[in-house]
């Protein structure tokens, strides 16, 4: 059974803060009987993590889509993220690149993808809040592969903001419970139920996972050497294998300079 503790190192001064008034239980105690901080407290500190990061302008990203091992069975834990794919180190030999493409989003709550696969298709992915879509070679498809996350939440500085747009997705913000992924302990804004759901690590308040949907994860990795964003973002989707995005070469670019529009998926 898993056990969460608080860590023996210093934590940085928001954390403290909550320490000290009493919003994280301290001590060995289980996830569902832990005692945890108001949403709005956990959101105002993301918020403020994120400002600091400084990539709130729309950005554009080159990406690389490698398919990845897959994962080992469950331990039988009650939490289901107890195999998070992003905590076992990669090498060339064990993904296979299957896509080159770029990325485009903008905090105002719009994303879109388009990719070349190895098998010369191309696929265009756009989100607008909660609304996705995808299309093929210019077909619409049915059941894609959502490879493309809502990741302009990575970009919000404000915790309303935060918490509408998770409301947005289909999430409850007035729901926060404790988590764990890996070997990392979180908050969950939206509760851990299968609904929407933002993963704040309980250490730093850095936001590492977004779940959409039962069994739609999208993991973030580290913070890519001298920038700001995630070097990749790990998908995982029921009944398929897992994939790793790498976001290479991020540039930023003036508001309204691309398209969302639902039209372009078809273009």
């Amino acid at each position: 059974m898993r056990i969460l503790t608080t860590t023996t190192t210093t934590p940085p001064p928001l954390a403290l803060g909550l320490l000290l008034c009493g919003a994280v239980t301290t001590g060995a105690v289980e996830p569902a009987l832990a005692r945890a901080p108001a949403p709005e407290v956990v959101a105002e500190a993301t918020a403020r993590v994120q400002q600091r990061a400084r990539r709130s302008a729309p950005t554009q990203f080159r990406v690389t889509v490698w398919a990845l091992p897959r994962a080992p069975a469950s331990d039988g834990a009650a939490d289901d993220t107890a195999h998070a794919v992003n905590t076992f180190e990669r090498t060339a030999a064990e993904m296979t690149r299957v896509a080159r493409g770029r990325l485009r989003v903008t905090p105002e709550g719009r994303a879109r993808l388009e990719v070349e696969w190895r098998d010369g298709g191309i696929e265009r992915q756009l989100r607008r809040g909660a609304q996705f879509g995808a299309a093929k070679n210019g077909v619409r498809l049915t059941r894609p592969l959502p490879v493309l996350p809502p990741l302009w939440l990575l970009q919000t500085i404000r915790a309303e903001l935060l918490l509408e747009q998770l409301a947005a997705l289909g999430g409850d913000p007035t729901r926060l419970q404790l988590g764990y992924d890996g070997d990392h302990d979180f908050f969950v804004l939206g509760g851990r139920s299968g609904g929407a759901a933002l993963w704040i690590d309980r250490e730093d308040f850095v936001l590492r996972r977004i779940t959409l949907a039962p069994g739609l994860h999208y993991r973030f990795g580290p913070v890519a050497e001298g920038g700001v964003w995630p070097a990749w973002f790990e998908v995982e989707a029921p009944g398929l294998r897992a994939l790793r995005v790498e976001l290479e070469s991020p540039e930023a670019a003036a508001p309204g300079a691309w398209n969302f529009d639902p039209g372009w998926l078809a273009n």
